[in-house]
């Protein structure tokens, strides 16, 4: 209102200025005189000679001052009548829901339309922002389907309309190891918390499974890391993640230790009627900084075409996509090749013919059930290979590929694992000279650029559960077979004590070396 207001009074200005006639009455000590200058042709002048300096000051100013308010206005911040700053569309469309909620939640309310409950939820799943999305660097191509806009229904939102779970498990059905509680914490801030906080898009819900009656030591931590971040959530729950759009599901929830509980409904509101996405990492692994959005824009140029006509109505054909990287790195505890390395070893694999569990993905059509998934391992053998990354071609397993570093996840091989698979480095590993020769170019050219963890984080890491390895190694043996339905393997508790047999060997040699120094 300021800025219209200063509009006018400088237009006034200007007219008086420009005027054909101007009077100035100079006041003396003796008496008032009037000086009547003569009229002059102004069209005969050029406009620059014309216009004073101050004239032209007064119009830059208008000219940024109209700039400024388009500008408010083209944002959604300004409207005629409304003033600088007003309610923006989203913030009135949100506020009207809300009143209409608590309307419909007073006791004196009486439905008055027979309107049935799927199509409430089909009418209120679908508000749509102004604001256009922002392309990133090596954004996949999206030239055949439309530019996706952004979409938002409560405290979800998603350019690309896919309700996106990222989940992990953490300490299920193990509350009380508390040291090995500690040393995994270690891991997930420096491996999975790290390469969250680098992904390029934030738009999907992260969901933390743990042991509803987790030790306040480990939970404490945890809950004082992911403080900050909205999207993430951690559940006391014990069972298995399946099937996110049951009802029966979300009934399960024991405890919620932290997090939006509401966020969650939103997503498994929106997961009714939108394509589903759900991905599965490991509290100790990393992703690939651009991982999450592209499998967005892939599931997208895939399943997300057909949702929108598919969004109101029952989907008869069950159709999905699953989602394998195929190329992973591991970093592990032990170096083969150097005993004395404070450091660990990294390796990268290739597996053309079974899917790991870091990153493995999986997106629903609407109306689809999920799959009955046996083993990831033999996912490669139940689904055929996508043949691209175009509409109609569902139903099949799609290899993640990136086009500048092919290795989209870091899996940590230690002695926290509790399948123990790979801590200890296998023969291939110990045999393989390429990768000995490669240690010193991966570790300064690809964990930070491509995962943004930094390596001396993970050197640090490692000499914290080196300090400590121990009193970890005894409740990773306590953890294997003291609970029901969970991992127990004596191949893995035999590995555990050839570890701690190895550890305090060296403890002891070292301290009895301390001891004739001293």
């Amino acid at each position: 209102r300021f800025g219209m207001v200063m509009v006018v009074e400088v237009r006034q200005l200007l007219l008086r200025l420009l005027s054909c006639k101007t009077s100035l009455t100079i006041r003396s000590s003796q008496k008032p005189t009037t000086i009547t200058m003569p009229k002059r042709n102004y069209s005969q002048r050029s406009y620059s000679q014309r216009s004073s300096f101050f004239a032209r000051f007064m119009r830059l100013l208008m000219g940024v001052a109209c700039i400024y308010l388009v500008n408010l206005a083209a944002r959604g911040h300004f409207s005629p009548g409304a003033g600088v700053r007003g309610v923006t569309v989203r913030e009135e469309v949100f506020k009207n829901i809300k009143t209409l909620q608590n309307i419909k939640d007073s006791p004196s309310y009486e439905p008055i339309s027979t309107a049935s409950d799927a199509d409430k939820t089909r009418a209120a799943a679908t508000i749509f922002s102004n604001r256009k999305p922002t392309k990133l660097a090596g954004e996949i191509d999206r030239s055949s389907p439309p530019t996706p806009e952004s979409k938002e229904y409560g405290l979800w939102k998603n350019k690309y309309g896919i309700a996106h779970v990222l989940h992990s498990r953490f300490m299920q059905l193990q509350p009380d190891l508390v040291e090995l509680g500690k040393a995994r914490i270690e891991l997930f801030k420096t491996f999975t918390f790290r390469s969250f906080h680098e992904q390029s898009t934030k738009e999907f819900l992260w969901i933390i499974f743990t042991d509803p009656e987790l030790d306040d030591a480990i939970l404490g931590p945890l809950k004082e890391l992911i403080k900050f971040d909205k999207n993430i959530l951690v559940l006391g729950m014990n069972h298995n993640f399946h099937d996110f759009r049951s009802d029966a599901w979300m009934k399960g929830i024991k405890k919620v230790h932290a997090g939006d509980m509401q966020m969650l409904k939103d997503y498994h509101t929106v997961a009714q009627n939108h394509v589903y996405l759900e991905t599965r990492i490991d509290m100790d692994d990393s992703m690939y900084q651009d991982f999450m959005r592209q499998i967005q824009g892939r599931t997208f140029q895939t399943l997300g075409k057909s949702a929108r006509r598919a969004q109101f109505k029952n989907y008869p054909e069950a159709e999905f996509r699953v989602y394998c990287p195929e190329h992973h790195l591991e970093w592990g505890y032990f170096n083969p090749w150097n005993k004395e390395s404070k450091q660990g070893h990294l390796f990268g694999l290739y597996s053309p013919d079974f899917c790991i569990t870091a990153g493995l993905s999986h997106a629903y059509q609407v109306g689809t059930k999920p799959l009955e998934i046996t083993g990831h391992h033999r996912l490669d053998k139940n689904y055929p290979q996508c043949r691209d990354s175009k509409a109609n071609n569902t139903n099949c397993l799609d290899r993640v590929p990136d086009a500048g570093y092919k290795y989209v996840v870091i899996r940590s091989r230690t002695p926290t694992s509790a399948g123990m698979q790979g801590v200890l480095p296998s023969t291939t590993v110990t045999k393989s000279t390429e990768w000995k020769e490669k240690q010193g170019e991966t570790w300064a050219s690809y964990i930070m650029n491509n995962f943004g963890v930094t390596p001396k984080s993970i050197w640090d890491l490692r000499q914290k559960l080196s300090d400590n390895m121990e009193k970890i190694l005894q409740d990773a043996i306590n953890g294997q077979c003291t609970r029901a339905d969970f991992t127990c393997k004596d191949s893995s508790k035999a590995a555990l004590n050839k570890i701690l047999k190895e550890v305090r060997t060296y403890d002891a040699t070292n301290s009895g070396k301390r001891e004739a120094i001293q």
